[in-house]
């Protein structure tokens, strides 16, 4: 009988310090710093996403060590409803209890990428779909006429019920700040108005695939505009083709649209439009797209070549020319199939 109080004892022994040793475990588990690491992560937790999936997706993301220690933590403090959707930009030196404290308090925002050379529509109709917010579309138009060539293109973490106008206000702020860090104080050689530099540099930023090509393509094209020489290029072309179908188009109809036509025929090329450059000398009345700053900085920074042609191949290489002949050779070889 003694014998087995002593089994009994000891074994209740062994499943105390067991259960001890396991809730120290947890507690180091749940309150440690996971990875030491320095900088931010970014995560994003969606609508009714449950804990077990947003546990995952943190370890994944290398912001805890222990997807099981979260999903514990959260269901012994009944937590599972109180996370909030949301974009979090996360420290890394967090530990679960910090992590779920914060994932508490969040608020719904979208992330917004506008990449360089998107004209306003296309900015609208991403945004608006991003947001499921078809009325977003119409809206952005309204707010940002006039603003093509201003509205810069970068990433915005916005709330998902942002206004149009607001979005429109933040991105043309944006260009104005980033503007005025990169390019202003810079000399003007180019003896263009601000207006003039960012309608070249949205033609620049449509027409030149690298960076690299980007200073020489607007020399080139300066310096037609400066011999009178008509600017011929096609992404002008592209803009006022897609423009005449869009004065037709609402949102409902845009899923798929072209907005940069791929192919242009020989009657897109002697299109009636101000922004056809082939049947126009100048510049068009204003900007085709809303550029980066390389292309503005191209503009300003504009490489002089004794080239007077251009055009990109189909792997995305330009290839420049000093005579119409020379050109042509190119065409035929680059281009024609």
């Amino acid at each position: 009988m003694k014998k087995y109080s002593r089994l009994i004892l000891l074994s209740l022994v062994v499943l105390a310090a067991f259960l001890l040793g396991g809730y120290a475990y947890y507690k180091i588990s749940v309150t440690r710093t996971n990875y030491g690491q320095s900088g931010l992560a970014e995560f994003v937790v969606r609508p009714g996403e449950h804990v077990y999936e947003i546990a995952d997706e943190l370890r994944q993301a290398q912001l805890i060590n222990s997807a099981s220690a979260f999903k514990l933590y959260v269901r012994l403090h009944d937590l599972e409803s109180k996370l909030q959707a949301g974009y979090y930009r996360l420290p890394r030196t967090l530990s679960i209890v910090q992590i779920v404290d914060v994932l508490q308090h969040g608020k719904f925002d979208v992330r917004l990428t506008f990449p360089e050379g998107w004209r306003r529509e296309e900015m609208a109709d991403y945004a608006a779909r991003q947001l499921a917010d078809p009325s977003f579309y119409e809206d952005f138009l309204k707010a940002s006429q006039g603003l093509d060539g201003y509205l810069f293109p970068d990433t915005y973490i916005v709330p998902h019920d942002i206004k149009a106008a607001d979005l429109v206000r933040v991105m043309n702020n944006t260009f104005k700040e980033k503007y005025s860090q990169s390019i202003g104080g810079q000399d003007n050689s180019t003896n263009l108005s601000q207006k003039d530099i960012i309608i070249l540099s949205s033609i620049v930023e449509r027409e030149a695939r690298k960076d690299e090509d980007r200073p020489i393509i607007a020399g080139i094209l300066l310096k037609r505009l400066q011999s009178g020489w008509p600017l011929e290029a096609d992404a002008t072309v592209q803009y006022a083709v897609a423009s005449q179908k869009l004065a037709n188009l609402s949102f409902e109809n845009l899923e798929n649209f072209e907005f940069w036509p791929g192919e242009i025929s020989l009657n897109d090329l002697k299109i009636d439009s101000p922004y056809n450059t082939r049947q126009h000398l100048g510049l068009p009345p204003s900007p085709i797209c809303n550029p980066g700053l390389p292309s503005i900085k191209a503009v300003y920074q504009s490489v002089e070549t004794p080239y007077w042609f251009y055009l990109t191949d189909k792997q995305g290489i330009t290839h420049f020319a000093q005579t119409l002949a020379e050109h042509n050779r190119n065409i035929q070889k680059y281009l024609t199939p």
